[in-house]
Formats: structure tokens, sequence, C-alpha cells
């Protein structure tokens, strides 16, 4: 079984994750925890590059200082590295996607194990399909086709959580957290398009139906109590 948990940052999913773990293992039930984009290791690089590309380019450069005639200093424009274009950042993340659920999903879940993970497609959906492109129906029907033709023959997803919560909240969440990287291009996105985003996951929230909304304010236990009827319905 595979269960993935959506939302825009800090809305709370590691939490919940946590959560539904711990009551997994109450249960007797074997889980596996997973990050989207993540995993195996060109899987946790493709993360890096895609979320901090300019840290990334400083910490290879000096890396491959001595090393220049095989490995030429990576250039920067103004002093960052140019995030990649929405079509490259698909592209990437269904690469990583692919390579970790070959190597790491799928034997989880041949071995009985229930994987909860950390974002998946329905976020490539969101911040790539509406974020990025404004959710234009070819691009969407790209990113499933793409999905349906590499990564579902090989797990599919049996129920999204999508933890709602408003731009502002984020906000304030995001400024009391620590441990947060302050050049992450994702969590950086201007207002409007995290208005696209979460427009976005409601969108899919009500015409796909693995997708559940979950209202993500209040308490960690509060939100956990909305989570775990559905998670019963999905254990009998």
């Amino acid at each position: 079984m595979l269960i993935t948990f959506e939302g825009i940052e800090a809305c709370g999913k590691g939490e919940q994750i946590r959560r539904t773990g711990n009551y997994l293992h109450s249960k007797g039930i074997s889980y596996f925890v997973n990050q989207e984009p993540g995993g195996m290791a060109h899987g946790l690089l493709e993360r890096m590059l895609l979320k901090n590309p300019t840290k990334v380019a400083l910490a290879l450069n000096d890396s491959f200082r001595d090393l220049i005639l095989d490995y030429p200093q990576i250039p920067f424009e103004n002093g960052v590295v140019e995030p990649s274009e929405p079509e490259t950042e698909i592209l990437r993340f269904l690469i990583s996607r692919f390579e970790n659920t070959i190597k790491r999903v799928k034997p989880e879940i041949a071995a009985g194990k229930v994987v909860l993970s950390d974002r998946h497609l329905h976020s490539t959906k969101a911040y790539q399909g509406y974020g990025r492109y404004q959710g234009k129906r070819e691009i969407l029907d790209l990113i499933d086709h793409l999905h349906d033709l590499f990564i579902f023959p090989t797990a599919q997803i049996d129920k999204t959580f999508y933890l709602d919560i408003s731009y502002e909240e984020q906000e304030k969440r995001k400024a009391l957290a620590k441990g947060r990287d302050p050049g992450d291009i994702f969590e950086n996105q201007v207002p409007d398009a995290f208005a696209r985003i979460i427009n976005g996951y409601k969108e899919m929230a009500r015409t796909d139906s693995r997708v559940m909304l979950i209202d993500g304010m209040g308490t960690p236990e509060e939100v956990f109590s909305r989570i775990k009827p559905e998670l019963d319905k999905l254990l009998e």
C-alpha cells in the first residue's frame, strides 16, 4: 500500500507521517517512510539541485577546483544559478521518482509494508502543473501520462492526504520554524504562485478520488484525528 501526504510548505506533512507511522506500529503493521524527491543517492542529489542549485554549485565548484580540466567551474548569473525551466523540473522530478520507486518503494511494498510518502504525483501537478504552468490542461495530462507509463505500473497510490492551510498560515509557521533553507526555490515563490498551487490541490481533491482534503489547522492531534478514520478504512 502506498499512502502519500501533500500540501504547501509547513503544512505539517512530516508530523502527520510520524503520527501515522506510530499508529500503524501500534496495530502491528510495518511501514516505510519515503521522501520525494529523495530516497536513493540520485534522488537526494536531485532534491538538492532542484531546491537550492546555487548552494550545490558553490559546493561543487569548491570540491572540484583542482580538477578544472575534467570539471569546469559552474557559472553564475548575478551570484546565483538560475532555476530550471518548468519542463526540465517536471522531467527531473519524474527521473528521481522512477529511480526511487524501482529501488525503494517497490521492494518495501513487496515486503508487505505500508509506504508513507512525503510528496508524490500530486506535488508535481500542484507545483509545476498549476503553479508554474497555471493549470494548463495539456501539462497536467502530460504529468499524468508520464506517471501512468513509468511510475504506476510499479507502485500505485492508494490514498493521498492533502493537508490544507493558507499561504498566510504557511508564512507564520515558516517564521517560527528552525532548520529551513532560506534559499529553497520552492519555498520562496511569490504569493500568486502559492495561490495557484493551493487552488490546484483543492481542484485535485474535488476531481481525483485518491485525494482527500484534510483541514491542516489546529493541533497535530486534531489534524491526525481527521486522518485516522480514513486510515482505518484503508486498513480494513
